[in-house]
């Protein structure tokens, strides 16, 4: 119970690593794309690149309703051994927000991404390990997956949105997302799955932090933003998911596959 304690609290602490690094991004960002003019107007000025950074913003306040939420619930004092759930939401979601922000400001800042003495490149190796120390992302979204998937087994709930709806975690945003989330859950899905499972279940845990943040009176453009952008990420994923692609590797792959072999010399 105490190795669990210090561990949950660790990976509730996250935030305030994440904070400093996504707003640094959002700032760089913003910055370039701003100054930076391509075919006489700005790329701010281009739809493709107002999706990245409301993409951005969208990871920015994430990151600040998790620190909220750690602020007044990860104190010493707190027992949080049991608190799987959102430890492994707030470490995975989080570390991966913090990887997708660098890339994304690399495929912004273009060539000037690469310089050795550019932000960008150093965020994007330097946020790589989190996804993968203090627990791999894949194993604790299939984690989160498993928790909810027995606590819904106890109740004797098969519908995932009937369970969200009255869940301590995501019964704030849970009607958001309804119409993606109202079906019966396969007690037999594979592991694949069960990750993406856990990727789903984990935005709509960070939803919850995010209205939170709202109802105290965090700017009103960004919380409806952040909410709409991971709602269309549950979306996609829940599409994946719903997809069950079952197909494994070919571990003899060399024989018959050479491209060579097929092609027509002229």
């Amino acid at each position: 119970k105490m190795l669990l304690d210090t561990l949950h609290r660790s990976r509730i602490q996250f935030p305030g690593m994440g904070m400093g690094f996504l707003k640094r991004i959002v700032d760089e960002a913003l910055e370039h794309c701003r100054t930076r003019f391509v075919g006489g107007k700005s790329l701010i000025s281009y739809d493709q690149v107002k999706s990245r950074i409301a993409a951005l913003q969208s990871y920015y306040t994430n990151c600040s309703a998790m620190c909220l939420y750690a602020t007044e619930n990860a104190q010493i004092d707190k027992d949080q051994s049991g608190a799987a759930i959102e430890a492994n939401s707030i470490k995975a979601l989080l570390t991966d927000y913090m990887h997708e922000a660098s890339q994304s400001l690399m495929q912004l800042l273009g060539a000037n991404g690469y310089r050795v003495d550019g932000y960008s490149g150093r965020a994007f190796i330097d946020s790589r390990p989190f996804q993968i120390f203090e627990g791999s992302n894949d194993v604790l979204y299939q984690q989160i997956a498993e928790a909810f998937l027995k606590e819904m087994r106890r109740a004797k709930e098969t519908n995932l949105f009937a369970h969200l709806r009255d869940h301590r975690l995501t019964r704030l945003t849970a009607e958001r997302v309804k119409s993606l989330l109202s079906f019966d859950i396969d007690a037999g899905m594979a592991q694949r799955q069960l990750v993406d499972l856990g990727r789903v279940l984990a935005r709509v845990v960070s939803m919850d932090f995010v209205a939170t943040l709202g109802d105290r009176g965090f700017r009103s453009e960004l919380i409806r933003a952040s909410l709409e952008t991971v709602r269309g990420e549950i979306q996609s994923i829940v599409s994946r998911l719903q997809a069950a692609v079952t197909e494994g590797p070919v571990e003899d792959y060399r024989q018959g596959s050479g491209w060579l072999e097929f092609a027509t010399a002229r």
